[in-house]
């Protein structure tokens, strides 16, 4: 079997889908299958890494199926079309590497969804994200038609979470649906250990960003230590524009100075993480949270907003759930670790164990594959009934 994946590549990191390709990647192959990969960026980060790992790699000047804020209408006809005529070209490199699937790397990615047509190969979609919600996204096919594309032009839909398949369940039929969660890998690094003050130390990482809610951490931190509480905070990660100054600002308003730091951006959270006693995942609308995972597989309990991924990993995990908004909230939900160090300890515990064996490469890769198979399988079987409908082919979830 014979994978090309179709993903955007932008930037001198890799983060989010893209950390997830090189992993699937990494697994699949694992698992006998060959792989090859179209990107839209050669000088990519990603792209450079798919190379060292000797996987092929063509470039394609398509565009993402996302639109920016203030543009006109016509932007949006433009990009969709130059991703209709440029999925001929990814259609015949599929042709010539003799890919058996075609995989889109995230919801913003529709060239691959158009190559199929041409192909006649079958299509998978990996969908990593809400799209409106977490990212603000303005899709060019328009936000109402977004479900209805992924079921008719995709023979398998794999949700990273249960909650974004339930955002996508009325449009797309459960047949197509699968929900995988992405294999999470750690880099140990150095200890980040801070200042020795016997304070009880919180993180939270992540791009500052207002979808991602920092100020709530930092609010709660301000209103803990009015009350007594010995407590501080740790903001990993950076960000453009008003949003990193009102942090600031606000630290200053407050009077925390002593008591929250921001650390700025680190390739690898994960000693921060490893060094607290809790950390913080205040986001609106995590469609994964691959942060509460790493919290986990560090050994610390999250305290994380009731929304999204983060719930739902929780939920399963381990871990305290507040209203997203709610200061008052998510200082009490602190205050209650802070005043048991022996059970936020063994809650951490819990949540490695059940971490540790739930986001791994091979599991992931394991589930992928049997719906790869089985794709194939009922591509084989269809052979013989050449007037079926290509939008009714479904498979059965894994």
């Amino acid at each position: 079997m014979k994978v090309c994946f179709v993903t955007f590549a932008a930037g001198s990191g890799v983060f989010g889908a893209e950390r997830w390709l090189v992993g699937t990647i990494n697994g699949l192959r694992a698992q006998g299958v060959e792989c090859c990969a179209i990107v839209n960026d050669e000088t990519a980060a990603v792209s450079q890494q798919l190379k060292a790992m000797n996987v092929p790699v063509r470039k394609v000047g398509f565009r993402l199926g996302i639109s920016s804020p203030g543009k006109p209408k016509w932007h949006r006809f433009v990009r969709t079309a130059i991703n209709v005529v440029t999925s001929v070209k990814v259609a015949w490199i599929v042709r010539r590497w003799k890919a058996d699937v075609i995989y889109s790397n995230s919801l913003c990615v529709n060239t691959g969804a158009f190559a199929s047509i041409w192909t006649r190969r079958p299509h998978v979609w990996h969908v990593h994200e809400f799209g409106q919600e977490d990212h603000g996204w303005r899709f060019d096919v328009g936000a109402r038609f977004v479900g209805p594309m992924l079921n008719s032009l995709s023979d398998a839909c794999i949700m990273v979470s249960h909650a974004v398949a339930t955002k996508f369940a009325p449009q797309v039929s459960d047949a197509k649906s699968h929900v995988i969660y992405q294999s999470v890998d750690v880099e140990q690094g150095t200890d980040e250990a801070g200042p020795a003050n016997g304070r009880f130390r919180c993180v939270i990482a992540g791009r500052l960003v207002e979808g991602k809610r920092q100020e709530d951490a930092i609010r709660a931190i301000a209103k803990l230590s009015s009350e007594g509480v010995n407590v501080e905070l740790d903001i990993v990660g950076d960000g453009k524009g008003k949003y990193p100054e009102r942090l600031r600002n606000l630290v200053q308003v407050t009077n925390m100075h002593d008591r929250v730091r921001f650390v700025g951006y680190r390739d690898n959270p994960f000693p921060f993480m490893r060094a607290a006693d809790a950390v913080l995942v205040c986001s609106t609308a995590e469609a994964f949270g691959r942060v509460t995972v790493e919290a986990f597989l560090a050994g610390k309990p999250v305290i994380g907003a009731r929304s999204g991924g983060t719930a739902e990993l929780i939920e399963q995990g381990g871990g305290l759930l507040y209203t997203p908004g709610d200061v008052a909230d998510l200082a009490s939900q602190i205050r209650t670790l802070a005043g048991d160090r022996v059970k936020t300890k063994q809650i951490g515990e819990t949540a490695r164990a059940w971490a540790t064996d739930r986001f791994t490469q091979d599991r992931a890769a394991v589930q992928t594959v049997a719906i790869l198979q089985r794709l194939l399988k009922h591509k084989a079987l269809s052979q013989s009934q050449p007037s079926a409908d290509r939008g009714h082919q479904e498979v059965k979830p894994a």
